[in-house]
């Protein structure tokens, strides 16, 4: 048989080499003689043999999908860190030839230059298997670091990961070609009763979570309650809802005790039904206004009179300075009668920033916030680079909560919106805890039940799993957040607030 590779059917580019060659060798001969299964084993003997002093080389197995131990090695930078990025070598060789020594020096290669870890799998070949064997073997590798390496694994059923897992092979079985985008959303579609903001899996164009936003639409209509039932502010007449309608609580100077009128849906909501007068009415909803989008700061600071007002959209970062400011700003606010901290936007980052403000403002945080620490196999090789067999289990992280400090005897108003996620959540806890707090604007993302990512590159299509291996009972349900004591439908509600805090003081003496 002519070799495939002397057929020039394309018209390479000039910029490319000629195809490798191997001559007339009939492939189909060597496979049937066994020359082909000789040529593996002794590649295999090479990389048994293999040794290397630039990083750490360890061999385990995984368990496959028919119980067969996979061997694996694992490459881990020498210079130790807790933590280290990793990424699933998927080895080429046509399905017919074993991990290579070229194999192992990339991945050598990857591991030193890059500083992460890397798993290179030895699945079967088809020499020995078949073809869905392999494709089964590669798969159950990426099923063994979800399954070991994902926080919220054990906070579902297992029979739907175990149903999801059959589902997504099926449909790999059933593609004659399926790109890394669709693989994406396959496995997300799959997977689909997850709920978790951090984690997703991504390419460079491409991306897909499992985060169910719990958005908030309000009418324009203003009720006010007396007792139990609620009235139309304008025309003073009683308006009956279902349980499905709610009264979000809000501020007006001029009517006490009002409320908008809307819902919390998943899915965009464009109208309610209500009754007035006796009369059905349908009501146009519109998603709740908050504050737009600007540049990301770490904190800003004005006063006004007896008011101060802090700014803080972005806590990203670790410097001991930035810190240290915070700090001497929460404790300048002491002697402010009125604190106004403006969180809109804040998507998280370093919690050590509010964390200083807070004790900055009160002399101490009650941090009762528990935090569970994955432990298994995987993540004990992630962060300490040493092969060991640990069952997968969690371990409560260690610390003694404090009591609040009462440094601050003034007022606490912090506004947050649908923007607001994971460590500020975090932060929103803390403050929840003081005295004489009050939220308003809306409700935050709900992003922080899981954290603190560890990120899996699969080099061949290029997929990268994002994987939360901590959970946080900072009793902030995921995808449902905080909700603030007022919710304003404005852009700007920061001038509510403080248009609120006048009036009170004047009503107040």
């Amino acid at each position: 048989m002519e070799s495939m590779f002397l057929r020039q059917k394309y018209n390479y580019s000039k910029e490319l080499k000629r195809p490798i060659t191997f001559g007339n060798v009939d492939m189909n001969k060597a496979v049937e003689n066994g020359a082909m299964l000789k040529c593996a084993g002794f590649m295999r003997k090479q990389t048994e043999r293999y040794k290397t002093k630039k990083v750490q080389l360890e061999k385990d197995e995984y368990p496959s999908f028919d119980g067969k131990g996979i061997k694996f090695f694992t490459f881990t930078p020498k210079e130790k860190k807790e933590k280290y990025p990793a990424m699933i070598y998927y080895h080429g060789g046509g399905f017919m030839f074993p991990i290579q020594k070229f194999m192992m020096n990339s991945s050598v290669s990857y591991c030193e230059r890059l500083g992460i870890k890397v798993f290179l799998p030895e699945y079967r070949i088809s020499l020995e298997d078949s073809c869905d064997t392999i494709i089964e073997d590669c798969y159950h590798m990426l099923k063994y670091v979800f399954e070991n390496a994902y926080s919220g694994f054990s906070y579902y059923d297992k029979s739907l990961f175990d149903t999801a897992f059959v589902s997504i092979v099926k449909s790999l079985k059933d593609s004659v070609q399926i790109t890394p985008n669709q693989l994406i959303d396959v496995i997300c579609s799959n997977l689909s009763f997850i709920s978790d903001g951090h984690l997703a899996l991504t390419t460079a164009d491409h991306g897909n979570g499992f985060y169910k936003e719990l958005q908030t639409y309000v009418s324009d209509m203003l009720v006010y309650k007396v007792g139990d039932a609620y009235y139309d502010a304008k025309t003073k007449k009683q308006v009956l809802f279902d349980d499905a309608v709610r009264a979000f609580p809000t501020l007006n100077n001029s009517i006490a005790d009002s409320y908008l009128i809307g819902i919390r849906s998943k899915n965009p909501t464009e109208k309610i039904s209500v009754k007035s007068d006796g009369k059905d009415k349908v009501l146009p909803l519109h998603r709740i206004m908050s504050k737009e989008q600007t540049e990301e700061s770490l904190v800003e600071e004005r006063y006004e009179g007896n008011t101060a007002i802090i700014t803080c959209s972005s806590f990203v970062g670790d410097s001991e300075e930035a810190m240290k400011k915070l700090y001497e700003i929460g404790k300048n606010c002491r002697k402010y009668r009125h604190v106004v901290w403006d969180l809109s936007n804040n998507l998280g980052g370093n919690s050590e920033f509010p964390k200083h403000f807070l004790k900055g403002l009160y002399g101490d945080v009650a941090d009762t916030v528990k935090v569970l620490e994955l432990q298994s196999s995987l993540v004990h090789a992630k962060e300490t680079g040493e092969i060991k067999d640990i069952p997968y289990h969690f371990e409560e992280s260690s610390h003694t909560p404090t009591k609040n400090g009462d440094l601050f005897t003034g007022e606490l108003h912090i506004i947050i919106n649908d923007m607001v996620a994971s460590s500020t959540e975090l932060a929103i806890r803390w403050a929840a805890s003081y005295p004489r707090v009050t939220f308003y604007g809306c409700n935050s993302l709900g992003i922080g039940r899981f954290g603190d990512l560890c990120i899996y590159y699969l080099p061949n299509s290029q997929i990268v799993l994002w994987c939360p291996q901590k959970v946080f009972d900072a009793g902030i349900q995921e995808t449902v957040g905080f909700e603030p004591d007022f919710w304003i439908d404005s852009h700007d509600v920061v001038s509510s607030v403080m248009n609120h805090i006048t009036i009170s003081s004047l009503s107040n003496g």
